[in-house]
């Protein structure tokens, strides 16, 4: 009989952090396909703009990081690299 040997966690690529970030988005925004299709980033970042500016979203709070609330401007810019306005 052997003993299994505890594995060091395996780190996330960026693409699959990338990837996990679009899923939470389409769930906070309760939008299951806001992302779906063959799309590139340009056309997901264009249509999570879309939908913030139309709703409003911009200045409410999407989230929590570190116990620090987040709007979604702010998440919009970590996540795409640019600004919402």
């Amino acid at each position: 009989m052997t003993i299994a040997k505890k594995l060091a966690p395996i780190p996330l690529s960026d693409h699959r952090k990338a990837a996990e970030r679009d899923a939470w988005i389409c769930e906070r925004l309760h939008l299951p396909h806001l992302f779906a299709g063959v799309t590139d980033t340009q056309i997901r970042r264009d249509r999570l703009k879309v939908v913030l500016l139309e709703r409003g979203f911009t200045e409410s709070i999407a989230g929590t990081r570190d116990g620090k609330p987040i709007t979604w401007r702010d998440l919009f810019r970590e996540h795409t690299g640019e600004s919402l306005a």
